[in-house]
């Protein structure tokens, strides 16, 4: 199994097929990898606690990781039959072989037009894998038209059947599975919405493949040890000062809350001292709503807003602080995209850009400091690129790069699965979130928390992937605790205990 420093990888098809094809030159014979890859499916396929299993198996490899998976079911006392898109006789190669041997051991099959699906209690999916583009053929089409209409589980191996695994879009006729186990590598359509959304739960199986045998991947799944070895780590005599300072220049009247989330994140992430530059007029509002702030009240002439006048004031601020957040709840009207365009040459302290900042950004064609943090969602990124939502939407991962070359900086473009980019570097995803997250202010708790990290001293780079996932595992503790319909500040109450379960989290994205 390969890992990159950040995570394992993310490959097309055809690198996929090229390494199937030069196994043999490592000594690793076909028939050794599919034997892997079906016990993988079959541990995988034991977790359900099925009775009566059916697997459906096409006519090459990902058929053969079927019949394989079948066979160590059989031996493990499960109910299993195949319904195959062709007579055994009429396969060849390793996936005759592995059918051979299901039916050497008692293996019952049938056609696909014989099967019952409605009788399973679990569907293994082993009709295409990797193979699928275009349009689905029957008799293929009716069958993946019968698995998603079987009320049972459904288990993909390698690919849900008739999704491209190389496209991002929503695939046409395809299985629409429970788990996919993914063999060796993360493809594309696994990690992308909204064809991720086919997949379901992606477990990631390591079926022998030798790391020297993987290409460079252009992108990773960030893994839990990366993760680990990045987040910055506190002696026992660490104090506030060792853990770094952060200065939070954010909100405006109307939108208060979005400095207050911003500058709590940040704290709860272990920022040692945090500072925030607010408006004059909007202090007494944020004496009474943070305790744990420190407030550098900016003149606003009453505006309610950061305007030139407050420029000083921030500068000298500044030169105390180890990094900076710039954006959440600033607004853009009046004199602030004045005071954003003032700024930004004079920011030289590590920076986290978003919201109202960005689209400063965007509005007036300006350069942010080379080596910032931008956190855009798809609009911000829309705006920030000259395109529309839906031209970001189509490749993120494309957007993301793009971005980041053209402003010189790491971007994190959020969203389902949020994306990490920076030149020169493989871009990362972040797989780990929730639906929770899609909340007012989760992104200006996101700004926290990549702010606090570079204030302890992360780079950019591993910030904002730190970050992400700590936003991501506070998103799933705060779901698993509380339910699917919550706020901002329900996540934040988790971000401690994100931490922690980062810090103790050991792989689990890998079957072994």
């Amino acid at each position: 199994m390969k890992r990159e420093p950040e995570g394992y990888p993310i490959l097309t098809a055809d690198e996929t097929r090229q390494m199937d094809a030069r196994a043999p030159e490592y000594g690793l014979p076909l028939a050794l990898l599919m034997e892997n890859a079906g016990r993988t499916v079959a541990d995988a396929a034991a977790t359900f606690g099925a009775r009566r299993i059916l697997v459906a198996a096409g006519g090459g490899n990902n058929g053969g990781d079927g019949f394989v998976a079948a066979r160590f079911l059989r031996g493990r006392g499960a109910r299993v039959s195949v319904a195959c898109v062709r007579p055994v006789a009429q396969l060849t190669g390793i996936a005759r072989l592995a059918a051979d041997r299901f039916l050497e051991v008692g293996g019952f099959v049938v056609s696909l037009e014989e099967a019952n699906w409605e009788a399973a209690d679990l569907i293994i999916d082993a009709l295409m894998g990797t193979g699928a583009s275009g349009d689905v053929r029957e008799p293929i089409a009716s069958a993946i038209a019968a698995i998603n209409a079987a009320d049972c589980p459904k288990l993909s191996v390698d690919v849900p059947s008739g999704m491209d695994a190389d496209a991002y879009g929503e695939p046409g006729l395809a299985v629409r599975a429970t788990v996919t186990v993914a063999l060796s590598a993360y493809k594309r359509g696994l990690v992308h919405f909204p064809a991720a959304e086919w997949a379901g739960r992606v477990i990631l199986a390591d079926i022998g493949f030798p790391p020297s045998l993987y290409p460079r991947p252009d992108s990773v799944v960030v893994s839990s040890s990366f993760v680990r070895i990045a987040l910055p780590s506190w002696g026992r005599e660490t104090h506030k000062g060792a853990r770094g300072s952060l200065l939070v220049l954010a909100g405006s009247r109307g939108m208060a809350g979005a400095a207050a989330m911003c500058a709590n994140a940040a704290v709860r992430t272990g920022a040692g001292l945090v500072y925030l530059a607010c408006p004059d007029a909007l202090t007494p509002v944020y004496e009474g709503k943070l305790t744990e702030i420190v407030l550098r009240p900016a003149p606003d002439e009453g505006s309610g807003r950061l305007i030139p006048q407050a420029l000083d004031g921030v500068l000298q601020a500044m030169g105390t602080a180890d990094a900076v957040v710039l954006g959440p709840g600033l607004g853009a009207q009046g004199a602030t995209p004045d005071f954003v365009e003032r700024l930004l040459p004079r920011l030289d302290r590590p920076s986290i850009i978003d919201a109202d900042a960005l689209n400063i950004i965007a509005a007036g064609g300006l350069m942010p400091p080379p080596d910032s943090v931008l956190t855009p969602h798809p609009g911000e990124m829309a705006r920030l690129l000259g395109c529309t939502v839906p031209d970001v939407q189509r490749d993120r991962p494309a957007a993301a790069r793009e971005a980041a070359e053209r402003f010189r900086s790491v971007v994190v473009l959020k969203g389902a699965h949020t994306i990490i980019a920076q030149p020169g570097r493989v871009t990362a995803v972040n797989t780990v979130s929730h639906p929770v997250l899609g909340t007012a202010g989760s992104g200006d708790l996101l700004s926290g928390i990549i702010g606090a990290l570079l204030a302890q001293g992360a780079s950019p780079y591993d910030a904002a992937v730190c970050g992400v996932r700590l936003h991501g595992t506070a998103g799933v503790l705060a779901a698993s605790k509380w339910g699917g319909t919550l706020g901002a500040t329900d996540i934040l109450r988790f971000l401690s205990r994100a931490r922690e379960a980062l810090l103790t989290d050991h792989e689990t994205e890998v079957i072994l």
